[in-house]
C-alpha cells in the first residue's frame, strides 16, 4: 500500500498534492517515502501526519523535502 505509493512517486510528474493522514503505515513506508522524495520536485504537498512513523525517520523526511525544494518545510505535516 503505502510503500507503492511511494514508489509511485518517483516517476510523478502530476501528483502536487498528497494527503495521507491518519493510516496505519509505520517505519517501512517512511524509509520509502523519504526515497522517494530525493527524487521526486514535482510534489509540494505532502501529509504523512498520525501515522506510526518514529521520529527518527519523520527527521530524515523532513530534511530531505527541504534539500530537495525551496519552500523547505512548507507544505510537509509529519
Amino acid at each position: 500500500g503505502a510503500c507503492a505509493l511511494a514508489e509511485m512517486l518517483i516517476g510523478n510528474t502530476t501528483i502536487e498534492y498528497l494527503n495521507l493522514e491518519s493510516n496505519t503505515f509505520g517505519e517501512k513506508a517512511g524509509r520509502a517515502f523519504r526515497a522517494a522524495l530525493g527524487l521526486n520536485s514535482t510534489l509540494q504537498y505532502l501529509n504523512l501526519m498520525y501515522n506510526s512513523v518514529p521520529n527518527a525517520v519523520n527527521d530524515d523526511i523532513r530534511d530531505t523535502w527541504g534539500a530537495s525544494r525551496e519552500s523547505q518545510g512548507v507544505g510537509l505535516h509529519l
